[in-house]
């Protein structure tokens, strides 16, 4: 597994969620929908969704479901 996504993961693990914006100040990933999607592939219970800014956009929301 590519070291970003390790770091996704163990971030996930603690039960928070993150947007785009978290990962690129905290985590210093900048393509956060592709190293989900590799979690995904890999088997992780990877879920997204929508959230809106109080400027009315949409942002995507990432965390693991429960099992």
């Amino acid at each position: 597994m590519k070291p970003q996504c390790t770091q996704l993961l163990d971030y996930l693990k603690t039960g928070e969620s993150i947007t785009v914006l978290d990962a690129m100040q905290h985590l210093q990933i900048y393509a956060l929908s592709q190293r989900a999607g590799e979690l995904r592939r890999a088997g992780w219970p990877v879920i997204s969704e929508l959230e809106r800014t109080p400027t009315g956009k949409f942002i995507a929301r990432y965390r693991l479901i429960a099992v």
